[in-house]
């Protein structure tokens, strides 16, 4: 499927190929636990990655979609604009005032594509662990995206954010 390097695996050189890899396969290598099976011969020493597992699963989360996202770049060009935007999180009474005085606003979705795709104005999903449901705000948010033609979700796995990521790039 896609040919790379130790290096690649270990997330410190760009994917050579414009193949897809499967998400059993970058699992794998974002674990550090493999390589894929078209690895050449004479690739590099494999160097473990570090792997942390939070005490959020929607966290996991995240950090896997977004390696997934920024692994396919180069087959997907538009994943490039795909942005987190750090409104939400646990911080002091002084930092919340601070981002609040810049714009932040609650509830604003984890993943963000400000860019149209066929159909869709763009693209948003709200991460959540298999039991978090949104909030108030994040709904606002979902539903203004939803009404001005954006691909909307609320997203539980890996699997279901790479489905949305083609249909959105399907357009």
């Amino acid at each position: 499927m896609i040919r790379i390097s130790a290096a690649n695996a270990a997330g410190i050189g760009p994917v050579q190929t414009g193949a897809r890899i499967s998400i059993a396969e970058f699992r794998a290598i974002n674990a550090g636990t493999a390589l894929p099976s078209a690895i050449t011969e004479n690739a590099a020493p494999q160097r473990k990655a570090k792997t942390t597992r939070r005490q959020s699963p929607e966290e996991d989360l995240h950090r896997e979609c977004v390696a997934w996202a920024e692994l396919h770049q180069h087959v997907y060009p538009v994943l490039r604009w795909l942005v987190h935007v750090p409104n939400g999180g646990k911080r002091s009474a002084g930092e919340g005032g601070k981002l609040k005085a810049m714009g932040a606003k609650k509830g604003f979705p984890d993943l963000f594509i400000p860019h149209k795709s066929g159909r869709w104005a763009g693209f948003v999903m709200e991460l959540k662990s298999p039991t978090g449901q949104p909030t108030t705000e994040q709904r606002d948010w979902l539903n203004m995206f939803d009404d001005q033609g954006y691909l909307v979700s609320v997203g539980r796995s890996l699997e279901f954010f790479v489905a949305k990521i083609n249909e959105y790039l399907k357009g």
